[in-house]
C-alpha cells in the first residue's frame, strides 16, 4: 500500500541555495514520471449503498477517472461508474452487503 509521505511536495522557490533547490524539483519530477504522482487513493464501496464519495484534492468536474478492483469482491461489481467533482469522486454502484469491495481510484487530467 502506499504511504503519505511517498510524494516529495514542490519546494518554494525561495529554497536558499540553488543547486538543492534544483536537485528537489528533479526529484518531484522524477518521481511523478515514475507514477508517484499524488492523484490516486484507495476506496471501499459502501455495504448497502448505491454511491461511495472519495475525497481527492485534485479531483475536478473536468477530469477523468479510473476505477481498478482490488480484490476478488470487488471484481464482482456490476453497473459500476464514476463522476468526478470538485475536491471527490463519487463512485456509483450496486447495492451488495459485502464490505470488502477495494478499489484504486486514479485520477487523470
Amino acid at each position: 500500500m502506499p504511504t503519505a509521505n511517498r510524494v516529495k511536495t514542490l519546494p518554494v522557490a525561495n529554497y536558499g541555495d540553488p543547486e538543492e533547490h534544483l536537485r528537489r524539483v528533479c526529484q518531484t519530477v522524477n518521481g511523478m514520471l515514475a507514477g508517484q504522482g499524488n492523484s490516486h487513493e484507495f476506496a471501499t464501496l459502501e455495504a448497502e449503498a448505491t454511491e461511495t464519495t472519495v475525497r481527492l484534492v485534485n479531483a475536478t468536474i473536468n477530469g477523468g477517472v479510473g476505477l481498478t478492483a482490488m480484490s476478488a469482491s470487488a471484481s464482482t461489481a456490476v453497473g459500476i461508474w464514476s463522476e468526478a467533482k470538485a475536491g471527490k469522486v463519487i463512485i456509483h454502484h450496486d447495492s451488495k452487503t459485502d464490505t470488502d469491495r477495494l478499489f484504486l481510484v486514479v485520477l487523470y487530467g
